[in-house]
């Protein structure tokens, strides 16, 4: 998809360059919910849906977690796993 297609939409819903907190969440959802994504009766959000049926999201989320400098991320998921030692050598 051409980019500038997602921005002109962004321009006339008056939608600022905020990904910050509920706003970006909400917003995100607003974009979700224009390509067909919405709510549903059980509570599920557009959200869910949207990366139940992308899988390509969810690798994306989860590069993106791994390429973050945050050394307590990366110690709450070493702890959460089971040692194996060829996962902890010194690169």
């Amino acid at each position: 998809m051409n980019p500038q297609v997602i921005q002109r939409w962004k321009e006339a819903n008056d939608i600022g360059p905020c990904y910050e907190g509920m706003i970006g969440l909400v917003r995100f959802e607003d974009l979700l919910k224009t390509i067909g994504y919405t709510d549903d009766c059980s509570g599920e959000r557009a959200i869910i849906s949207f990366l139940e049926d992308n899988s390509g999201a969810l690798e994306t989320l989860e590069n993106w977690v791994a390429n973050q400098n945050n050394p307590d991320w990366e110690y709450e998921i070493v702890a959460d796993t089971p040692y194996q030692e060829d996962c902890y050598n010194e690169q």
